[in-house]
């Protein structure tokens, strides 16, 4: 997991030509007219997903994890934490679903803030919950990036 400020994101862009094409999409692009949908950048390749959505509680949500993708998610309005975890370190609640490519798991992870001005890069064996209430649940707008393994 890496997880910095978006004015760093170029210190990144030499570890692969997706991260590199999805940390100058979210460092280059304006997303306050933005309208939720997915954003090809290059094909089922690297593909940006925007959403809009209420924060919730840890409680409420699941660790997942991904095989076929690593994302790379960003605040582009709102702010919530997120929760991380080594994947060895949970136990799966879930079997992998391939067509979704994620799995479920439970235990316990550390939990950090992320806001308009940070992003986090989370690699298959990160198991992750996102949109944890910072607070009072609010609306956020969140661009997760997916590049393929």
């Amino acid at each position: 997991m890496i997880a910095d400020y978006i004015r760093n994101a170029a210190l990144y862009h030499g570890l692969g030509p997706g991260l590199g094409k999805a940390l100058r999409y979210l460092a280059e692009t304006d997303f306050s007219n933005s309208t939720p949908g997915r954003v090809d950048l290059d094909g089922d390749s690297v593909y940006a997903v925007i959403s809009q959505y209420t924060t919730r509680s840890a409680s409420d949500a699941r660790w997942e994890a991904h095989r076929k993708y690593i994302d790379v998610q960003y605040l582009a309005a709102g702010r919530e934490k997120i929760a991380v975890a080594d994947i060895l370190a949970l136990r799966p609640f879930s079997n992998y679903d391939e067509t979704n490519d994620v799995q479920f798991f439970e235990g316990a992870g550390w939990e950090f803030p992320l806001n308009g001005r940070t992003f986090a890069i989370f690699f298959p064996h990160d198991a992750h919950i996102p949109g944890i209430a910072d607070g009072a649940p609010a609306m956020v707008k969140k661009v997760v990036v997916k590049i393929r393994v």
